[in-house]
């Protein structure tokens, strides 16, 4: 056994040591049980594209209880499969196919394809689609993006009962390879991320989620051994830039991380050894899709409180057996209460 096998084992047995603590917090009532999966779905033009686009849409549709809200990153405006991407429309029809995610007669359900791009720059990927009414919406591109393809965040405010309104905030941040963004190239953009959410806070719950090309703890075992022990020894793989996100955005929960406390398993979103869309392409396992909630005054209201009852990887394949992204997605269910 190699030491990098022998590290990792290592690194699922703190997985089982470890358990998530803190106070419960004072709750009252019940106000939703919300369902969220977040998933970059590979756009490019490849693998069967349009048959991975579909698939995804199919499982989406077919899900029981159904997703509250739907986020993807890589979702390309359709104009761009000329160039380099597979035809987002696919995704787009098929996703508003039973009515659920369709837009209607004063009735916002989804937005796509954003940020919009420049003279000469293409569209982003981020797009979302809701069960409910979207009764606000906004995108930044980066300061700091290339200038091929637009990249940035979004915000789109989601009413989903009469009580409650959720801050659902879609980001993709760039990689250190082909985008060629550094790590503090990517800190510079998720602190733009971070200070319009604090000026856009106005006390609704809020949540963020995406693919942050940053490489973050496999499972709770491995955080405690990176911080307790030797960061070093027990890095996170991936790109670097977690600690200071965690730190920036003053400890957000990690949703999977929080609702996996015992697991052995490492959370890899991308995996190039064990999924076929991207495997043989490279060696990396790596965690670096998120849902974030985060828990200071500047971006979270303590208005109301949240309950993480379950989060899992996504790990969909075609009916011919192929991942239908080379990531994979990340789903939770979380309920939120008045405090």
């Amino acid at each position: 056994m190699n030491i990098r096998a022998c590290v990792l084992g290592v690194l699922l047995l703190f997985g089982s040591l470890c358990f998530a603590d803190g106070d419960v917090p004072v709750r009252r009532k019940l106000l939703k049980t919300i369902r969220i999966l977040t998933l970059n779905v590979y756009g490019k033009k490849e693998r069967s594209c349009e048959d991975r686009l579909r698939t995804i849409a199919k499982r989406i549709l077919g899900a029981k209880p159904r997703y509250d809200i739907v986020s993807f990153n890589e979702h390309y405006n359709p104009w761009v499969k000329l160039w380099l991407s597979c035809d987002g429309k696919v995704l787009s029809k098929a996703m508003v196919e039973g009515g659920f995610y369709k837009d209607g007669d004063e009735r916002v359900r989804n937005h796509k394809y954003y940020p919009k791009g420049g003279v000469f720059q293409a569209n982003g990927s981020n797009s979302l689609f809701t069960l409910h009414d979207i009764i606000e919406f906004d995108w930044w591109k980066f300061k700091n993006t290339r200038r091929i393809i637009a990249m940035g965040y979004m915000l789109n405010r989601v009413q989903i009962s009469r009580d409650l309104t959720i801050d659902v905030w879609t980001a993709h941040l760039e990689s250190k390879g082909p985008d060629n963004c550094s790590k503090s190239c990517r800190e510079k953009q998720f602190s733009q991320i971070l200070k319009t959410q604090e000026r856009y806070n106005q006390g609704n719950p809020v949540i963020l989620l995406g693919d942050f090309n940053t490489g973050g703890p496999l499972n709770l075992g491995h955080k405690k051994a990176h911080e307790e022990i030797d960061g070093e020894t027990f890095p996170y793989p991936g790109n670097e830039g977690y600690d200071k996100f965690i730190n920036q955005y003053e400890n957000p929960i990690d949703v999977w991380l929080e609702a996996n406390p015992t697991t052995k398993e490492a959370g890899h979103t991308f995996d190039c050894l064990n999924n076929n869309t991207v495997k043989g392409n490279c060696v990396s396992k790596e965690r670096i899709d998120y849902i974030f909630i985060p828990t200071s005054p500047k971006y979270q209201t303590n208005l109301f409180t949240w309950e993480i009852v379950d989060s899992t990887i996504v790990r969909w394949k075609t009916d011919k057996g192929v991942d239908v992204s080379d990531h994979y997605g990340v789903e939770a269910t979380l309920n939120i209460y008045e405090r």
